[in-house]
């Protein structure tokens, strides 16, 4: 029993106050879902895979681009936070991470590895379930955050998501195939091109001028790549990867003009090669075309013999799950909760999270 009795203007004000809250948080999800639809809305350039999270992919998303190619995948693993009770499959290629369920009203789940911010393994033993593994993703994209848990109960002979992990590290180990690198560690002690697994070296052309900065240097090509430095300072470099290349001509047959992707900074940059030569030119974007047919994104795992489709989903036309993309909103812990009186209790306790009640609690016992 309370000692102390709640007068009515105490009452009045927690109203107004949970009021406030309310439409605080249904604000907030409005905005996350027409952020998500805009985005998915949007046409995409390039490979934007690894730069997104989706929630609600629709079955062309699915697809594996070219270049993409799946690394491991986990059969019977729950997504906690959206679809507790509900196992599907987890699938880990070298550009991100697919959820998927069989049955219709489950969306599936796409995270681009350039989103995710942090990845965490945690094991657990109990009498019931035996040994279950979960992998808990924080990831970022268009200044939302995000929270993903995923379980599943490990088996002999079974993959463990410590391959995800491995995955991931792989991935952020390789960035010099996918992002442009300005003054970086491109070369070598004797000042010869570091090359990188699986990248060739095609041509190399002194004496070329970057219109940009005015600066002679040396322009070396590959598979993968442009290279470009200057002859007096090999720091002052620029590593320029086919894959964020979105337009590449040649103009008055010794000027090659190039410029980015958005993701790269949208840069435009303009190299005079030393020599008219319509085959040096002409390899250039023969190289890029090839690239662009037959990408190498870099990240190399032993894969696990399974089969290399991605989740089948089955298309909806309701609106069943408007909200699904809120469920995965990370939870602000900056701050503590402030108190309420919870009538059901006759205690204080903490305000609980958005679509949280005090019975939903008791029912995970």
């Amino acid at each position: 029993q309370c000692d102390v009795p709640m007068s009515d203007g105490f009452w009045a004000e927690e109203k107004v106050r949970l009021e406030k809250e309310r439409q605080t948080q249904r604000t907030q999800k409005q905005h996350t879902l027409a952020v998500q639809r805009a985005l998915q809305a949007r046409p995409r350039v390039g490979v934007w895979q690894d730069h997104e999270v989706v929630i609600g992919a629709r079955p062309h998303e699915l697809l594996y681009r070219r270049g993409e190619t799946q690394l491991a995948v986990f059969h019977g693993v729950e997504d906690i936070r959206a679809n507790a009770g509900r196992p599907g499959i987890l699938y880990c290629t070298n550009l991100r991470l697919l959820w998927g369920h069989t049955t219709p009203h489950r969306p599936p789940v796409s995270i681009g590895h350039y989103c995710i911010a942090k990845l965490l393994i945690s094991e657990k033993t109990n009498r019931l379930q035996g040994h279950c593994e979960t992998v808990h993703i924080a990831a970022v994209y268009a200044n939302t955050r995000f929270e993903f848990l995923f379980s599943h109960m490990s088996k002999p002979n079974h993959p463990s998501f410590a391959a995800l992990l491995e995955i991931h590290l792989r991935y952020l180990s390789t960035k010099l195939y996918r992002e442009v690198h300005l003054r970086h560690c491109v070369l070598d002690e004797d000042g010869l091109l570091a090359l990188l697994p699986e990248e060739l070296m095609f041509s190399k052309h002194q004496n070329t001028l970057n219109l940009a900065t005015d600066t002679r240097g040396c322009l070396l090509v590959t598979n993968i790549r442009l290279v470009w430095y200057a002859e007096e300072c090999l720091g002052f470099n620029a590593s320029l990867p086919y894959q964020q290349i979105a337009e590449l001509s040649i103009k008055h047959n010794t000027q090659l003009h190039l410029v980015t992707t958005s993701l790269a900074g949208a840069y435009r940059m303009v190299f005079r090669l030393p020599t008219a030569s319509k085959d040096s030119t002409q390899e250039i974007i023969a190289l890029h075309t090839l690239f662009t047919e037959s990408p190498i994104f870099g990240v190399v795992f032993e894969p696990i013999p399974h089969s290399q489709e991605p989740p089948e989903v089955q298309s909806e036309s309701d609106d069943s799950d408007a909200e699904e993309p809120s469920l995965y909103l990370a939870t602000d812990h900056s701050s503590d909760r402030p108190p309420v009186y919870a009538a059901e209790l006759g205690l204080a306790v903490a305000r609980l999270p958005n679509n949280v009640t005090l019975k939903s609690l008791w029912d995970v016992f």
